[in-house]
């Protein structure tokens, strides 16, 4: 499911940024992989935002992932928004996530949870 849900919201969030960075980095930064050289050959410009930008992206969405999970087994319920916003702010102390505002933090946060929910509602049926 992390893969799935990762994949479909950065898709849906960031088709520019993706289109720019290609599929095989995708894949190399879903897989974990973030550990990206310059080239010295080909395009001169610098995508190193555009990868800090997905990476930092694809941490966050992972994070509210596995908060949903877990915050979906305590409560014995589906988390609201706020809850797993609230969650993200608490147990996340990594820079990356630092650097998104009040507002892309939500829109990650609810793009993440519809998919999530959208998933669970096509393995159900």
């Amino acid at each position: 499911m992390h893969y799935q849900v990762t994949s479909i919201t950065l898709k849906e969030l960031f088709p520019d940024e993706l289109f720019l960075l290609g599929p095989a980095v995708l894949e190399d930064l879903l897989e974990g992989y973030s550990n990206f050289k310059q080239t010295q050959k080909g395009s001169n410009l610098d995508q190193s935002a555009v990868v800090n930008l997905i990476a930092s992206s694809v941490a966050l969405i992972t994070a509210a992932i596995e908060l949903y999970i877990v915050l979906k087994k305590d409560l014995g319920r589906k988390p609201s928004i706020s809850e797993i916003k609230e969650s993200v702010n608490e147990k996340t102390t990594s820079i990356s996530v630092r650097k998104f505002s009040d507002d892309e933090l939500e829109l990650l946060i609810n793009t993440t949870v519809k998919n999530i929910e959208k998933l669970e509602k096509k393995q159900e049926d």
